[in-house]
């Protein structure tokens, strides 16, 4: 194929093209006296093109569904409750009611997965089952401290049954909030050290 060299910017390009590919130069001979650059498609080679939805420069945001915060699109996750985009557009889905959600809670942590807060209702429930389960093997060998931890399973279990019901009646858990888990857990874990601490002296001692 026969190029030529653009006489505005050397590029070479075939004899029979109407407009350099480089420079935009029009190159057919017609009269140019504005030297005005065709419309060309968008790409990576030309970012100054690409059309913007706002052209004010204002950041687009997403509502949070659970505290109705405004969101910058680029941040997925509400730094307010901690609801994350996908969260935000899930499609609605009926809450059980109190009556239901209190006979699921019977399974520690249960009730809150049914009420949405699935994370916090897992992290509840393993907590509880460790404390339950804990306790009564320390209390199957003869070391009645083992109760401390049984009362502890109990507590959790009451704890995300209450936050359940407060979701189902339309008020926010206080389990919700990022910090809470963790403060349960520190617990939980504290005082199953503690106890098992004092077994282990116990079992020691003649």
């Amino acid at each position: 194929m026969e190029l030529e060299a653009c006489p505005r910017c050397g590029a070479r390009n075939p004899a029979d093209a109407a407009w350099c590919g480089q420079c935009y130069l029009r190159l057919d001979g017609a009269d140019d006296t504005s030297d005005a650059e065709p419309a060309v498609a968008a790409g990576p080679d030309r970012p100054e093109e690409i059309p913007r939805d706002d052209p004010a420069g204002d950041v687009a945001t997403w509502t949070c569904a659970t505290c109705g915060e405004p969101v910058p699109i680029d941040v997925d996750r509400c730094p307010i409750c901690g609801t994350s985009l996908v969260e935000a557009f899930a499609p609605a889905r009926s809450r059980p009611g109190p009556a239901e959600t209190l006979v699921a809670s019977v399974l520690p942590g249960y009730g809150l997965v049914r009420v949405g807060l699935v994370g916090q209702g897992t992290i509840l429930g393993m907590l509880s089952l460790f404390g339950l389960l804990g306790g009564l093997a320390l209390v199957a060998v003869g070391r009645t401290v083992g109760w401390v931890m049984v009362g502890t399973g109990v507590g959790v279990a009451g704890l995300a049954a209450r936050d359940a019901l407060a979701e189902a009646d339309g008020r926010t858990a206080w389990t919700r909030r990022p910090a809470a888990v963790s403060l349960v857990a520190v617990v939980v874990v504290g005082l199953a050290a503690v106890t098992i601490a004092i077994a282990a002296i116990g079992a020691r001692t003649p």
